[in-house]
């Protein structure tokens, strides 16, 4: 599922996102629907994170030898990795708005940047 992010043949490939960020720069329409896409990853983002949950209830005996502290330590793992994933694509957008004087296409991407911001520090604290 994962791969679906970074595969060109996905419906939800990274170069997507990518390339509607270059759209809004350039003042063109989005080549995709950013609601539709948006709402697709973050479906299967959702998807991931219950086959994560389930895995870890079939290792179940193996899961056990691992202490809370450590099980806690590979989630925010995995939490971390994720986020810095999304803050990187973001970041990196905002830098082409910014070289393309895009003021809107910045604002946008700071309210996301701040969006992601809030969602990470809800999951890290939960």
């Amino acid at each position: 599922m994962r791969c679906a992010f970074a595969h060109p043949a996905s419906d939800i490939a990274d170069y997507k996102v990518a390339r509607i960020y270059e759209a809004r720069i350039n003042a063109e329409p989005d080549p995709y629907n950013a609601d539709d896409l948006i709402a697709r990853r973050q479906a299967a983002r959702d998807r991931i994170d219950t086959l994560k949950k389930e895995i870890r209830q079939l290792r179940g005996e193996a899961e056990e030898a691992l202490s809370d502290e450590e099980q806690r330590a590979q989630e925010l793992n995995e939490l971390d990795t994720g986020y810095e994933r999304a803050k990187n694509q973001i970041l990196m957008a905002y830098v082409a708005a910014v070289m393309a004087d895009d003021a809107d296409t910045q604002t946008s991407l700071k309210a996301q940047l701040k969006e992601l911001d809030a969602d990470y520090d809800a999951q890290r604290k939960g």
